[in-house]
């Protein structure tokens, strides 16, 4: 919960978990030992791009900061959106960013992948993306914030995905 930040409108709700806290706590000693592993470097294992029309699979893909929000971070924070971002770096992918102040009634301002490989959004239809750990249905690992203000240690696996909503 540190790594989020607070948005203007947004609320809050802590709820108690009295079930499954072994495995969050398991998954957060993976991921900082998986760091650790790497000398510090941001290494994800599997990195799964799942276009409309087929789905990519990349191992082992280093993650470098690019410092995209100056304006909320500072220098040297990794997110989500880092993960594209190094992936277009390394030739693996093209990729189009656009900023959306508002999506529908929610104040986002943010970046979003617009476009990977060509594959453009429209619509309803888009990119959205997960992380996380595979010990947690894919379900648990998907959730609302924009990539590029959802900072990641060094998750099991990050998934791009063509949803239309």
């Amino acid at each position: 919960m540190d790594h989020y930040t607070f948005k203007p409108k947004m609320a809050i709700a802590l709820i108690q978990k009295l079930v499954g806290i072994q495995s969050i706590y398991n998954t957060y000693i993976q991921e900082n030992n998986r760091l650790n592993d790497n000398s510090g470097t941001v290494i994800i294992p599997d990195v799964y791009i799942i276009e409309p029309s087929k789905t990519l699979h990349f191992h082992n893909v280093e993650v470098t900061a690019h410092n995209l929000r100056t304006d909320v971070f500072q220098d040297g924070v990794i997110t989500a959106i880092d993960v594209i971002l190094s992936m277009g770096d390394q030739g693996l992918l093209t990729y189009e960013l656009k900023w959306y102040d508002s999506i529908g009634t929610a104040e986002t301002r943010s970046y979003w992948v617009h476009s990977i490989n060509g594959e453009e959004s429209f619509g309803r239809c888009g990119f959205v993306y997960e992380e996380g750990d595979d010990d947690f249905s894919r379900r648990q690992n998907h959730i609302h914030i924009p990539s590029d203000i959802r900072i990641i240690n060094s998750p099991e696996y990050i998934a791009y995905f063509w949803i239309c909503i």
